[in-house]
């Protein structure tokens, strides 16, 4: 737990390289910490369960506490920030998609589904390059995907037939409906 509260305050306090006005002391971080320590746990958890539980408390109370203090444009960006120096892993190049890396070669709109709204056509085709497993394995032809881009939040459901992980939803969510973005993470 400690090497894991560790790397999120080294992450937080990357945040001063973003903007100035970003800086949270360490007596602050010691206090989100507290907070988590004193909730109560159940019995049958076990160190190992409790050292779980306590991790992911804090990741999501320090994106939460720390997130609210943030300007609404930086809000995203320390979102991702986060997730990247916390699990770099499952990324690849889904990161440079993310951070806008990459260029896409402009699928012609006939290779994009009907669904795809035209604002999001160039970001759609921009992961299908990137990403091409995440098309591999899903039929986004199919009504369900239609449904799914139309709903009021996209980030709650996903289709039935969807092979996706939670990167891969990220992304989708993102290049389709960014305004989710923060709520699919």
């Amino acid at each position: 737990f400690a090497q894991y509260a560790s790397k999120i305050f080294t992450l937080v306090q990357n945040l001063g390289s973003l903007k100035a006005a970003y800086q949270f002391s360490l007596e602050y971080f010691f206090d989100l910490i507290k907070k988590i320590m004193n909730t109560p746990s159940s019995d049958h958890e076990g160190v190992e369960g409790r050292s779980d539980t306590l991790c992911s408390s804090l990741l999501k109370h320090t994106v939460s506490c720390i997130g609210k203090s943030l300007f609404k444009e930086d809000r995203l960006a320390f979102i991702f920030h986060i997730l990247h120096g916390m699990m770099p892993e499952p990324w690849g190049v889904a990161w440079e998609y993310l951070l806008g890396h990459s260029i896409s070669m402009g699928l012609s709109d006939e290779m994009l589904p009907a669904w795809v709204p035209q604002d999001r056509k160039y970001a759609y085709a921009k992961l299908q390059e990137c990403v091409p497993a995440i098309f591999e394995r899903n039929n986004f032809e199919s009504d369900e995907w239609r449904s799914w881009a139309e709903a009021i939040d996209p980030s709650l459901t996903l289709p039935k037939s969807s092979v996706l992980n939670s990167v891969e939803n990220l992304l989708l969510i993102h290049s389709i409906r960014p305004d989710y973005s923060v709520r699919a993470i």
